[in-house]
């Protein structure tokens, strides 16, 4: 019986180096590979690692009692790809840089049979691509508890990544090992950082009013009177359709909002007047907003049209669609809306998410009065005696 053999073969796959190992078909020989890291390339139909001064050591002796490997062309023995030698690309430690990394397709074909929205894709995607390019060379289904809490630990020292950030790694973690690989939750664990509480960021209703005074395009009005005056996320504002407008009760149906779940909100006549002008003159055919007739408007566009009219404005912070979201909830509540009301109105699933507006709303924090302000009231404190003996120094 011929002996099985393994060629290597140094070679450029995607901008990087790496180690072909050519073999002929052998099962035994692609489980080998496979133990060892090795992945599959379609194009240049092989197995590979990426390339590093001593893989050939690697694969050699991982290869032992199984195979010859012959690496006689890495050194010239054999005629090899003419590449010039260059460190093989690290995973970037920048904070927002992500590795454009070949994930399995089964990864996408699984978020979009579940009807992950376009958002929550990209997110996972994002997350995963980084994941596998920072286990290049390893096989990401074997990996133990200690690697992925390695992982974690990096993304947090080394990228400085938010724990809601590190939250939203895990998730796409989880779901490719329980969704995509069909792993039982109980075969590995994964600690979640702690999640900070942050207070969400508004701005007041002189300053919204000034936005939208200062808006001369007409489309624009519209999705910035929208946002604002009906709390909708921007996916739920780019997902809408003429239909889901319904004039006679002033309302709006938000359909498939955050996890998937249908909701109702309000529609102010406000916005409803600009709505009609706007359907009028821009005469959109599927969606209410569109680029192209019958395509998606641009999320990003959103943003800028936001951005923009807040500059202009003069408005110090930068505001974002989904802070016009967090003002239409705490200015609901310095109303004196419910909260339960205002959970409805923004498909809060607990009444706890909802309340934590309470903390930024005025109507609240106004009515509570200064202990320094009631000694005074009280005569208790007079602030002029305290002006006349200061003394400096």
């Amino acid at each position: 019986m011929q002996p099985k053999s393994i060629e290597l073969i140094k070679a450029e796959h995607r901008g990087n180096l790496i180690l072909q190992l050519k073999f002929d078909y052998d099962s035994a020989l692609v489980e080998r590979a496979k133990g060892l890291g090795c992945r599959w390339s379609q194009t240049k139909k092989c197995w590979y690692l990426p390339y590093q001064k001593d893989s050939y050591k690697k694969v050699i002796a991982h290869f032992k009692g199984t195979a010859w490997v012959d690496a006689s062309g890495l050194f010239g023995g054999k005629p090899v790809a003419k590449i010039a030698d260059k460190p093989i690309k690290k995973v970037s430690n920048k904070r927002n840089e992500i590795p454009d990394y070949q994930l399995p397709p089964e990864i996408d074909k699984k978020l979009r049979a579940r009807r992950y929205s376009e958002n929550t894709r990209g997110i996972y995607i994002s997350m995963l691509k980084l994941f596998f390019s920072y286990f290049a060379g390893k096989d990401v289904d074997v990996l133990t508890k200690e690697d992925i809490q390695e992982y974690i630990l990096y993304l947090k020292e080394k990228r400085s990544y938010s724990s809601s950030s590190q939250n939203q790694a895990v998730n796409a973690i989880k779901f490719y090992y329980e969704k995509v690989k069909g792993q039982q939750r109980e075969t590995y664990w994964i600690e979640r950082p702690r999640k900070e509480t942050k207070l969400p960021k508004v701005i007041s209703e002189e300053e919204v009013v000034r936005m939208l005074q200062g808006i001369d395009n007409l489309k624009h009005l519209a999705i910035v009177s929208l946002l604002y005056s009906s709390g909708l996320r921007r996916s739920e504002l780019l997902n809408l359709k003429k239909g889901d407008i319904n004039v006679a009760r002033k309302q709006i149906l938000v359909e498939g909002g955050k996890g998937k779940k249908d909701r109702i909100t309000i529609l102010s006549e406000t916005a409803l007047e600009v709505l009609k002008k706007y359907v009028i003159e821009y005469k959109p055919t599927h969606f209410l907003f569109e680029g192209k007739p019958g395509n998606k408007y641009s999320s990003t566009s959103v943003a800028k049209i936001v951005q923009q009219a807040a500059e202009k404005a003069q408005i110090p912070m930068k505001v974002t669609p989904h802070i016009l979201r967090h003002s239409f909830a705490t200015h609901l509540m310095d109303q004196g809306i419910e909260t339960r009301y205002i959970q409805i109105l923004l498909g809060h699933e607990s009444l706890n998410t909802t309340a934590i507006y309470a903390h930024v709303s005025t109507k609240s924090l106004n009515s509570i009065s200064s202990p320094l302000d009631r000694l005074n009231n009280h005569n208790q404190l007079n602030i002029n005696n305290l002006n006349k003996n200061d003394k400096k120094g």
